[in-house]
C-alpha cells in the first residue's frame, strides 16, 4: 500500500514535520541532484542498516572531513561569548597549535562516533593533518600572515524570492566569514574534488557556473549574494591539487550569482512545495 518508501508521507500534521523547518541551501543542493535520495535522507533520515558481521570502523572521508573543520574551527578562536558582528585578527597558527588542534579534534569526534580504540583516534588525527596544514597554506600563506575574522561556523540567512514573486528565507552554515578589501569573503571548506580540474581559470569557471546552472554548487553562490561586494569560496583541503585549483572562488558581480541562481533557487524551491 502507499506509503513513504513509495514517496507518499501524507500532509503537513505534525508541528516537527521537517518540512516545517527552515530550508537549507545544501538540502535544495541535494534535490537537485537525485529528488528520491533526498526525500529518503533529508526527510525521512533513512540510513544505512549497519551489517554486526561487518568490518572494523574505517576512517573515510566523512570522518576525515568532519575532524579538519574542527580543527580549524580550533585555530581560529570561536567563542560563543564574543558578540556577533565583532572582528578578531588570527596569526598563521604554528606547528605546536596545529598538532594540538588537530590531535584534540579527532579525540572529540571519534568519541562522539563511538571509536573507541586510540590506535584509530590517533590514525584520523595523522590522516586529517595534511588537509588542516592545507588549509594553513592557502589562507595564511606566509609566516606572520594574519586574516581578519568577523565569524567561524556559524549560520546566516538569504532571502530569494519564489515562482510567484514570495519572498523566501534560505539557510546555510559558513566555515568562516573574513573581510577582505571592505568586502565579506565566505568560505566553505571541503574535503571532496573541485567541480574543475581544468588547467586554465576561465574554463574551471564556466564548469563552476554550470554546476551552478544545475543547481549542484549553491553553496558558493549564496555565499555571494549574501551583500554587495561580498566573495564566495570554496576551500579544497586535498595537498595533491594544485592552489590555483585549490580555491573556487565568485564575486557578487558574477552572473552566475546575479541572473543564473535566483532562477535555479525558484525552479528548486518549486520542485520542493
Amino acid at each position: 500500500s502507499p506509503g513513504p518508501y513509495l514517496g507518499f508521507v501524507g500532509g503537513l500534521l505534525r508541528a516537527d514535520d521537517p518540512r516545517r523547518a527552515g530550508l537549507y541551501v545544501t538540502t535544495l543542493e541535494d534535490l537537485a541532484r537525485c529528488p528520491w535520495r533526498a526525500l529518503l535522507v533529508d526527510l525521512l533520515r533513512v540510513e544505512a542498516p549497519r551489517d554486526p558481521r561487518g568490518a572494523l570502523p574505517e576512517i573515510d572521508g566523512a570522518l576525515l572531513g568532519e575532524t579538519a573543520h574542527r580543527s580549524l574551527e580550533r585555530l581560529v578562536g570561536v567563542s560563543s561569548s564574543r558578540p556577533r558582528g565583532a572582528s578578531w585578527r588570527v596569526r598563521r597558527p604554528g606547528q605546536g597549535a596545529l598538532d594540538s588542534a588537530v590531535t584534540a579534534a579527532a579525540e572529540a569526534v571519534a568519541k562522539e562516533r563511538g571509536l573507541r580504540w586510540p590506535g584509530l583516534r590517533r590514525a584520523l588525527a595523522q590522516r586529517s593533518l595534511p588537509l588542516v596544514q592545507r588549509a594553513i597554506e592557502l589562507d595564511w600563506p606566509h609566516a606572520g600572515a594574519e586574516v581578519q575574522l568577523v565569524g567561524a561556523e556559524e549560520g546566516r540567512k538569504l532571502t530569494v524570492s519564489d515562482s510567484e514573486g514570495r519572498p523566501r528565507t534560505l539557510r546555510f552554515k559558513v566555515d568562516r566569514v573574513d573581510i577582505h578589501g571592505g568586502g565579506l569573503v565566505l568560505s566553505d571548506y571541503k574535503s571532496g574534488r573541485p567541480p574543475s580540474l581544468g588547467k586554465r581559470a576561465e574554463t574551471r569557471r564556466r564548469q563552476l557556473r554550470g554546476a551552478i546552472a544545475r543547481g549542484e554548487r549553491l553553496q558558493v553562490a549564496a555565499y555571494a549574494a549574501i551583500s554587495r561586494g561580498a566573495v564566495g569560496r570554496y576551500v579544497f583541503l586535498d595537498p595533491s591539487l594544485p592552489p590555483e585549483v585549490a580555491v573556487a572562488r565568485l564575486e557578487e558581480k558574477d552572473p552566475a550569482v546575479q541572473r543564473t541562481l535566483p532562477r535555479v533557487l525558484r525552479d528548486l524551491m518549486e520542485a520542493w512545495e
